[in-house]
């Protein structure tokens, strides 16, 4: 089969070798790998990092059945910012202007959201009679309104009208609809105007613990980053919509030796974070790390820390560190209520504490530090390999696309 993936931002090969691929990357990558030919359509700007790949729409040479398409599309510094919504669009417009020169597809898979991009997709597919799977990762654009202040939120919902309308269009038209979680699946589904039906799933976020290329070991020593004192490590954005004060306060009501706690990320919220921790022993800024370097750092954890703020699109899924933690058999130590909470509690795999508490959050701590989490480790082990193991997931995810195999 001929199959599209559509997505922005994500992390892709042309990034360095050491770049850990997300979702759509390891999707595409397992298509390739069963013989199908695979246009794995991606942006020239790379969220995570703000970096600008290519200044143009860019069409790399196939290899192994995989070709890198790359949407350019403005840069931009906030997530929250009118810069980002032209970026949307100019990826949007991208698409089309790429997709129109290129050999059609039997299927096309793309990320939702963004919207516009959705959009492009959804008016493509239809125009040449394709069938189109939207992957939905987010509650765009309910959720923005959701994170309005209070008596402002009618008018937030006013203001993204079209956005709700271009939503819902693409939603209708699309063959098969699939959800992180099933509370995601039912959001999307309703969008479209029906209940979930034998062409529409649910994949989890998986992206696991591949084999890194190289030992980073020393890299974490000459930080003192080591297995002497127990490791609490948090890897991802450093953005506002985590609860990483709460973390930095109960950190220091901790004595410095009793525990470290290693924060790995960018974002902007990390200048506040670094002088709320001040000069406090026991927390550590290492900034983006690579894969071998995370890899490194997560076999010598105790645990996983998970510090989201509880709002809707995180209560109702699995964000990508649960996977990623149980996959090195990490337990999670969380404040994110909903479908994590839930998870931990049935599967003996964490603990949790209020959002805000820090004092809550240091209890938490210094129960992790008495207790034998050999359970906890083994309950997260056999998690990961049941329910959030990307081969599986996302041999699963290619079973389920070529079933839209046109006779």
């Amino acid at each position: 089969m001929r199959i599209w993936t559509v997505v922005t931002g994500e992390p892709s090969p042309v990034d360095g070798k050491a770049t850990r691929l997300l979702r759509t990357g390891l999707l595409a990558q397992t298509l390739a790998a069963r013989g199908h030919e695979v246009v794995w359509f991606n942006g020239t700007f790379n969220h995570n990092t703000k970096t600008v790949r290519f200044t143009e729409n860019t069409l790399l040479p196939a290899e192994g059945g995989l070709t890198q398409a790359f949407l350019h599309g403005r840069p931009y510094g906030g997530n929250v910012s009118i810069s980002r919504i032209c970026n949307h669009i100019d990826v949007a417009l991208s698409f089309l202007k790429m997709a129109q020169g290129m050999p059609k597809p039997d299927v096309i898979q793309c990320s939702y959201p963004p919207i516009e991009l959705a959009a492009a997709v959804a008016y493509y597919a239809r125009k040449h009679n394709i069938p189109y799977i939207l992957d939905y990762r987010d509650l765009w654009p309910d959720i923005i309104a959701d994170v309005a202040p209070a008596p402002l939120r009618p008018l937030a919902r006013l203001s993204l009208l079209p956005w709700t309308r271009l939503a819902r269009w693409s939603a209708r038209g699309a063959a098969g609809i699939v959800g992180i979680t099933r509370p995601f699946l039912d959001w999307a589904c309703g969008f479209a105007g029906r209940k979930a039906g034998m062409h529409d799933r649910v994949f989890h976020l998986a992206n696991g613990a591949d084999a890194a290329t190289e030992d980073a070991g020393a890299f974490w020593d000459a930080q003192g980053v080591t297995a002497d004192k127990p490791l609490f490590v948090f890897s991802g954005t450093l953005s506002r919509r985590m609860d990483l004060a709460t973390l930095i306060d109960g950190a220091k009501l901790l004595p410095p030796d009793a525990a470290t706690f290693v924060i790995c990320g960018k974002g902007e919220a990390e200048e506040d974070l670094k002088a709320r921790a001040g000069t406090a022993p026991n927390i550590v800024f290492a900034g983006w790390r690579n894969q071998a370097e995370l890899q490194a750092l997560m076999r010598r954890a105790r645990v996983g820390l998970l510090p989201y703020k509880s709002s809707k699109d995180f209560a109702w899924s699995f964000p990508n560190k649960v996977g990623e933690y149980f996959s090195y058999g990490l337990p999670i130590l969380t404040c994110l209520e909903g479908e994590v909470s839930k998870l931990i509690a049935e599967r003996g795999c964490g603990m949790t504490y209020r959002e805000g508490d820090a004092t809550g959050f240091a209890q938490a701590v210094k129960a992790t530090l008495s207790a034998d989490l050999a359970p906890m480790k083994a309950a997260a082990h056999t998690l990961y390999a049941a329910a959030f193991n990307p081969k599986t997931i996302y041999n699963d995810y290619a079973d389920y696309l070529e079933s839209f195999r046109q006779s």
